[in-house]
């Protein structure tokens, strides 16, 4: 229906090849990589590199960029005091951050991309104090990428300091490098109680090549949690229909993150697959 939409892969399953079955079985044609098999992306063999590379392959995917844990750690000037780790599968440091971003490159250029997606160190308390560190080091690495013909895409995350659309442009807005731009993502936005269209899609307008979709709803005692697309208050029908109007070219992934009551990911994932094409449908 003229978007570039994929899945990330372990969203659906870590087999890699029963979530490019599920992929390819939509007729989909994109693929976000970040874990599989038990292993980060990071810390795979390359025997299992080739080995994804050739399902991927197989299945006439294209991926769309590496989904690696860099700057999802502490922050050294602000270090958290309970610090916490990636939850898939990585437990880096700002020590690996120079090896990690060097290995992304390969990755990117082994799979066909030249997007790396990366982050802005655990949220502390205040981030604004935390702001010049980031931004410094992220036009530090903006400059890595330049000179390794790499886009580096940071996505708002909640959990890290640059989590909503006004944090996103801004940082983007500073750096100004074009190697630097974003992966907006609604649901993450809106968890830190931002409304992600029209508001912060203002901040971060023609300011990304990709972006994650997926549903956010209040849950019991007004506690917000994840939703199938199109189950939850995201205004997704009115962000798809901003995206036609300012002509998005861009990538974009179903980032499930949702789970049925049974925990099944597969059919979680068909549940706001179906919600997508439903919104993408009410909008063309």
């Amino acid at each position: 229906m003229g978007w570039k939409l994929g899945i990330i892969t372990d969203e659906i399953t870590e087999n890699l090849e029963q979530a490019l079955d599920f992929i390819s079985h939509y007729s989909l044609h994109d693929c976000e990589l970040r874990d599989m098999w038990q292993k980060n992306i990071m810390n795979l063999s390359q025997a299992q590199l080739d080995r994804a590379k050739g399902l991927i392959q197989k299945h006439h995917l294209k991926v769309t960029d590496i989904g690696s844990p860099i700057f999802k750690y502490n922050l050294p000037q602000m270090p958290v005091r309970n610090e916490k780790r990636d939850t898939f599968r990585a437990d880096f440091t700002e020590a690996d951050s120079d090896h990690l971003l060097h290995q992304s490159f390969k990755l990117a250029r082994f799979f066909g991309t030249h997007k790396v997606r990366i982050f802005s160190y655990w949220r502390v308390q205040d981030p604004d104090k935390a702001y010049p560190y980031v931004r410094d080091r992220l036009a530090k690495a903006a400059k890595l990428a330049e000179e390794n013909d790499i886009i580096l895409i940071l996505e708002n995350e909640q959990e890290c300091n640059i989590g909503t659309g006004k944090e996103l442009g801004r940082i983007l807005r500073d750096v100004n490098s074009p190697n630097l731009r974003g992966n907006w993502d609604p649901g993450n936005a809106a968890i830190l109680h931002e409304i992600p269209y029209p508001d912060g899609y203002e901040h971060v307008r023609g300011l990304f090549p990709h972006m994650h979709i997926k549903d956010v709803k209040k849950g019991p005692g007004g506690k917000l949690e994840w939703a199938p697309v199109g189950g939850g208050f995201i205004d997704w029908k009115g962000q798809f229909e901003a995206l036609r109007r300012d002509h998005y070219e861009g990538d974009m992934s179903l980032e499930t993150h949702y789970r049925r009551p049974d925990g099944n990911k597969v059919e979680s994932t068909r549940e706001s697959l179906m919600g997508v094409f439903k919104v993408i449908k009410e909008t063309a």
